[in-house]
């Protein structure tokens, strides 16, 4: 609920937003990731780009973490979210605290 950690965070999801709007094209954004940095993805398909992607890396790396393993990736995952150097909005940090 702290108003300067929000407004960080806001800060970084509006530099993404303005690095797009200038530059049209940013890595694992609006790009594939890796040696797939060179494939542009439409603007129509972004939104669905990180899932395609986690769902291709993920195939057959073995079995599901449990429930104490799951809760400590995304604690991990959301300490370093909340760093606000990710573009990310604070409705995904929200989203995921909810989940812990």
């Amino acid at each position: 609920d702290d108003a300067a950690f929000r407004d960080g965070i806001a800060r970084g999801a509006r530099f993404v937003e303005s690095l797009l709007a200038r530059e049209g094209s940013v890595y694992g954004i609006t790009t594939g990731y890796g040696d797939s940095c060179v494939v542009a993805v439409p603007l129509a398909q972004v939104e669905a780009l990180p899932r395609q992607l986690y769902t291709f890396h993920g195939c057959g790396l073995g079995r599901h973490l449990d429930p104490a393993a799951t809760r400590a990736v995304l604690a991990a995952r959301l300490q370093s979210l909340c760093q606000g150097v990710s573009g990310v909005r604070v409705e995904l940090l929200e989203r995921l605290t909810a989940f812990l």
